[in-house]
């Protein structure tokens, strides 16, 4: 999995400015979307990786509910693109590569820089894996 460069994304977003006529609406639509899957399926945060937390921190933004304040600071700063319109287009190439290694998505994950370089990262929505965890009782 990668770390992502603002690079590396710009085809995402440039895609996705084929069916959105302002970055704008691409990121509340994308938000929105992510946020009712959240609400349904709490555990699906999972398939945003450490973008989860630049998505959480745009849904909240939006004032779109239902989720509490925790943002992981860390990863918050370490996957900070410079744009919201880059934090969804991330998400969606992260959640995108995920899919296509047709593994159960988990916490943990290793990602690859631009250096070749690894880090290990664990993501944990303490409020969502409590939701998690009611579901399945």
């Amino acid at each position: 999995m990668r770390l992502y460069s603002p690079d590396d994304l710009a085809p995402v977003v440039g895609e996705a400015m084929k069916s959105y006529d302002d970055t704008d609406e691409f990121v509340r639509t994308f938000a929105a979307g992510v946020a009712n899957i959240i609400k349904k399926r709490p555990e699906s945060y999972r398939l945003y990786g450490p973008y989860w937390w630049g998505i959480k921190k745009i849904i909240l933004g939006l004032g779109l509910g239902g989720f509490d304040d925790f943002l992981d600071a860390e990863w918050l700063e370490k996957t900070d693109l410079g744009s919201p319109a880059l934090q969804c287009a991330a998400a969606y190439a992260f959640q995108e590569a995920l899919l296509d290694t047709r593994e159960i998505p988990g916490n943990a994950v290793s990602l690859e820089d631009a250096d070749g370089n690894f880090t290990d990262c664990v993501t944990v929505d303490h409020t969502l894996e409590m939701l998690v965890k009611m579901r399945v009782k």
